[in-house]
């Protein structure tokens, strides 16, 4: 009897140290954070600390299964204005006013395990920091001669976001209008109607065409403040964003972004 019980002891103690093991196995199996993983793509700690959550996401769903360098950050603050613009933030009298939205745009290149470039990627984004209604908004990006974008190999994610800050709920949108310079998007005037903070993030991979091909990109916000849907169309060239129809209470802001490391 008592060499039995010694035997269900072993048995257990050799289960519990099995588990154990098993356990710490897969503890060290577990993946690296997204911002541990942005860091190790030489994203800076600062920029990092300061991204929103889901552009992190973003960027590392779309890039988690490859090797990634970060290319470069620029981004830009406007305001609405009475006059159906969006003018950037200045300083003024030592103080920065509150941007009313947010532009940005990330670029990686992605390389092989040697570090040959393959294709870099864009990240343009905007969010909005007032209480918006972006229905027949439109965001619009085209890169410089020089770079030819992959078709098929894009997206925007529109973001309906809550009080704490995180998405409440998405749509993904199709382009409206596409080049080999970049995409315009145009929000349906069925989504959007609401009035709430609203973000945007878009990605498309390119390839450079020529060697010496400006690191640069145009970016356009249309933002439609009519009680009814503007006419307008989004017109997309290399470096180059335009509209045409009805411009009456559609507020514009127009940028060029450099984008310093894209190979």
């Amino acid at each position: 009897m008592s060499r039995r019980i010694f035997k269900l002891k072993t048995i257990a103690i050799v289960t519990v140290i099995a588990l154990f093991v098993c356990s710490i196995g897969v503890s060290a199996a577990q993946p690296v954070s997204i911002d541990d993983f942005l860091l190790n793509a030489g994203f800076p700690q600062n920029l990092i600390d300061n991204m929103s959550e889901i552009q992190k996401e973003v960027i590392y769903d779309n890039s988690k299964n490859k090797n990634i360098r970060f290319a470069g950050y620029e981004t830009q603050d406007f305001v609405l204005n009475d006059d159906d613009t969006l003018s950037p933030v200045q300083p003024h009298g030592g103080l920065i006013p509150a941007a009313d939205l947010t532009i940005s745009i990330f670029g990686t290149h992605t390389t092989t395990v040697s570090g040959t470039v393959l294709y870099s990627t864009v990240y343009p984004a905007f969010e909005w920091k007032k209480w918006v209604s972006v229905k027949n908004d439109s965001f619009s990006m085209a890169m410089y001669s020089g770079w030819e974008a992959r078709p098929g190999e894009e997206n925007l994610r529109l973001h309906l976001i809550n009080q704490n800050g995180s998405s409440a709920q998405y749509v993904d949108l199709d382009p409206a209008n596409s080049h080999a310079a970049g995409y315009s998007y145009k929000i349906p005037s069925d989504i959007g109607t609401v009035k709430a903070i609203y973000e945007g993030y878009a990605y498309y991979n390119i390839d450079k065409t020529t060697a010496s091909a400006s690191p640069r990109i145009s970016l356009h916000y249309a933002h439609d403040a009519s009680s009814s849907n503007v006419s307008y169309n989004v017109s997309i060239g290399f470096f180059s964003i335009s509209i045409s129809g009805n411009k009456d209470n559609l507020y514009e802001m127009s940028g060029n972004f450099n984008i310093s490391g894209l190979a």
